[in-house]
């Protein structure tokens, strides 16, 4: 039985090991783990965001008509009257006419005014829209221009039209052809991984119609079952872990997604747990995606104190919900809004003591912007983001001494890729955190690890201002037998955090040397990383080794 006058020894021991009052604690098992699926999930939206663009179908505009003939008859032409042609902006029409303006034109140039027009709707995405010029008398100065606006009559997939069609594009029957729109619709169907489409524009029963015809040309089963084991767990709560996931494609019919995953430790130490569970839910309605998702971690680990180990045990639950819309989309570059709500619940005891600075409950607020742009033959993505701290949701009140719950976190992530040569690219991104508040563990920024900087491994800086920058050349061939298609990678990473009252700042510099093995149905990655400098005190080790291993069904 523990004696009060022990358990009140080892309350203060670890109470002056965490540092002044406001005493930042070191940073939790599960805040640790927030942080790292914060920046994984960075990751993973600047990969989406490549991919969305690599995906985008090509405009080809129609070929340049002959040149004119100087001595054919001409007609002066003073003013230009546009007829039909609404989605055709003022600034591209007087761009497309004020250089003729009081021109003597001959039926040549002003077909090729036409010709220039109708490939301005083009360029724009209405590929079904045309300008030409009607029956008229020009002689009084005035040339007519007649566009007709090419709509959609139906949308067909694999010749039926599913309910959830009417989901992915709702009120496009009707509606003047976009095909930049259909391609946010196409991508919102290939998000599903047992799906892919392309895509066949046939003409319609109406004139000025057609009809919009999506072929499947994958379809595999509506489920996966993921099976995985990795090193990423930490020392204390269990450095193996084991993974099982499902994943269902559109349940629904409405090509909704559904995803749900379990982790575990996989070494059954006594008195040391970490332990997960996960569900989510994706809705797409045209532009816009709806996104629910609920999680649960729980740790275990003994801290010892006072010559003696006692329990230090951490529960975090969370509901997330977020919306996105596609704001603008063209054949090279994306703008995307996104917006989140988010209510989590953190415990973490220690000895059977409730420790209120990591024991909070919050609710959070997002916002930020998602760009990505072709530069040259790579890509660049942009995500500025905003998160506020909320008095709503059963936020836990502001406490003396504790970070404040109406906190607010400014944060930037960018990223590029760059192909090299047809086998080898280059690709880096950075993050930057920023904020004017003390901030709780799972809202501030830690560096070192294999989603920051690579080389670390159960030790990094946390504070709550920092950044990192990531960089990598990935060279790949063709698969192999029994091995499957390898990647070799060259990583260089740096990262610091600002000092502050509550955290000593300082710097990382770290390399890593990976191979990765991917297959239909496995993948296979493993890692060795050095440090290269890091502050005194941190004692890194000097190596570190991450492997991976993924088996779908």
């Amino acid at each position: 039985m523990t004696s009060p006058r022990a358990l009140l020894l080892a309350m203060m021991t670890f109470v002056s090991l965490a540092g002044p009052c406001q005493a930042q604690m070191p940073a939790t098992p599960l805040g640790l783990d927030i942080q790292r699926d914060r920046q994984q999930s960075l990751l993973d939206d600047a990969q989406r965001q490549r991919e969305s663009l690599q995906r985008g179908l090509e405009i080809v505009p129609q070929a340049e008509p002959a040149e004119p003939d100087h001595a054919a008859p001409c007609f002066v032409i003073d003013h230009f009257e546009w007829q039909d042609a609404p989605h055709l902006s003022d600034a591209r029409r007087q761009a497309l006419t004020h250089p003729l303006e009081g021109q003597c034109l001959s039926l040549t140039q002003m077909q090729a005014l036409a010709h220039r027009a109708s490939n301005a709707y083009i360029e724009k995405g209405y590929v079904t829209s045309l300008v030409h010029l009607p029956d008229q008398d020009v002689s009084d100065g005035t040339l007519r221009l007649q566009a007709q606006e090419g709509r959609i009559e139906a949308i067909t997939l694999d010749g039926q039209q599913p309910r959830g069609l009417e989901m992915i594009f709702p009120h496009a029957r009707g509606s003047v052809l976009n095909l930049r729109t259909l391609e946010q619709g196409m991508e919102q169907i290939d998000r599903l991984p047992s799906q892919r489409v392309s895509i066949d524009i046939q003409p319609g029963t109406r004139q000025g119609y057609s009809r919009v015809v999506l072929h499947r040309i994958h379809q595999d089963k509506p489920w996966r079952i993921a099976l995985g084991i990795d090193n990423s767990g930490q020392k204390g709560t269990g450095t193996r872990q084991g993974t099982l996931g499902l994943a269902l494609d559109s349940p629904l019919g409405l090509f909704d997604q559904w995803q749900f995953e379990t982790s575990h430790d996989l070494e059954g130490r006594q008195g040391h747990l970490s332990r997960g569970l996960a569900a989510g839910v994706t809705l797409p309605y045209g532009d816009w995606s709806f996104g629910y998702r609920y999680a649960r971690s729980d740790s275990e680990q003994p801290l010892r104190v006072a010559d003696r180990h006692w329990p230090y045990l951490g529960s975090v639950s969370q509901h997330v919900l977020d919306l996105h819309r596609n704001l603008y989309r063209d054949g090279d570059s994306t703008l995307g809004w996104a917006l989140s709500l988010t209510r989590r619940d953190a415990r973490t005891t220690f000895a059977g003591q409730r420790l209120n600075v990591s024991s909070p409950t919050l609710a959070i607020a997002g916002s930020g912007l998602e760009y990505a742009t072709r530069l040259g033959s790579g890509y660049f993505t942009l995500n500025p983001s905003v998160s506020r701290g909320l008095h709503a949701l059963g936020a836990s009140a502001d406490q003396r001494g504790l970070p404040p719950s109406d906190f607010t976190r400014i944060s930037l992530a960018a990223s590029g890729f760059l192909p090299l040569t047809p086998t080898i690219s280059y690709l880096t991104s950075g993050y930057l955190q920023t904020t004017p508040d003390d901030l709780y563990p799972s809202e501030r920024i830690s560096i070192g690890g294999e989603y920051s900087v690579r080389g670390f491994k159960d030790t990094f800086l946390d504070a709550n201002r920092g950044a990192y920058w990531r960089n990598q050349i990935d060279w790949s061939t063709q698969a192999l037998p029994l091995i499957g298609q390898p990647t070799l990678s060259v990583a260089l990473d740096a990262g610091g955090t600002m000092k502050s009252r509550s955290a000593k700042g300082g710097g990382l510099l770290g390399s890593a040397i990976s191979l990765a093995l991917s297959q239909p149905n496995l993948t296979q990655s493993f890692s060795l990383g050095k440090p290269l400098l890091s502050p005194r005190g941190l004692h890194p080790a000097r190596w570190v080794v991450y492997w991976q291993a993924s088996f779908t069904l």
